[in-house]
């Protein structure tokens, strides 16, 4: 319920980018999409700001897999994440990008 953002913080709706570090070098502000965000629905559907859609789910505790179903070539990407920090109002998330470890960081948004 928490990735869905729902409970008793209902009022937010999607989480918001805030930062983004490579090899845990932060990256500067000016290189986040600040219109990049992330949307999480109770039935299993996501969606992103780049235009993505498909489902996920909580494979482990501390796991988020999303399977993206409309790419442009028809077949499904999976994108597997480890989740380093949830709260109800932070998702913080970790995965491998050409052997270069991506750390990303969103804010639940109103």
């Amino acid at each position: 319920n928490i990735i869905a953002l729902t409970g008793s913080e209902g009022a937010y709706s999607r989480w918001r980018l805030h930062k983004i570090s490579m090899n845990r070098v932060e990256q500067p502000q000016n290189t986040i999409n600040k219109e990049y965000y992330k949307a999480y629905l109770l039935n299993g559907n996501f969606e992103d700001g780049d235009g993505l859609r498909g489902k996920w789910k909580m494979v482990t505790a501390d796991s988020l897999r999303e399977v993206v179903t409309n790419t442009m070539t028809g077949a499904y990407a999976i994108q597997t994440y480890q989740i380093t920090n949830l709260t109800r109002t932070e998702l913080s998330l970790r995965y491998l990008v050409n052997a270069k470890e991506v750390s990303i960081s969103f804010t639940a948004e109103k």
